[in-house]
């Protein structure tokens, strides 16, 4: 493990509700800003291994309902997790 600042989660906003519509569901953007000394980004959902990208890569994902946990780990070991809320609703 480095010592160094962890990726910064910047999207999706930590703390806020996202609402998706049941009819067109619409995926969500993943994006963190990491230090110059990354080459890779381990993304997980609900402590669940999701994927593994390149720094500023973009990457989407499909949430489930409810409280949902992003946790982002660069290729140093340095991590940040952040919890949003989802719900689906009729559009």
């Amino acid at each position: 493990m480095f010592k160094g600042n962890a990726p910064i989660i910047q999207s999706p906003l930590s703390g806020n509700e996202y609402l998706i519509s049941k009819d067109h569901p619409e995926p969500l953007l993943l994006q963190a800003k990491t230090g110059n000394d990354v080459s890779r980004v381990y993304w997980y959902i609900n402590d669940q291994f999701y994927k593994a990208v390149a720094p500023g890569e973009k990457l989407f994902f499909m949430p489930a309902e409810g409280r949902v946990k992003i946790s982002c780990t660069d290729d140093k070991g340095r991590n940040r997790n952040i919890t949003i809320q989802v719900k689906f609703i009729g559009l």
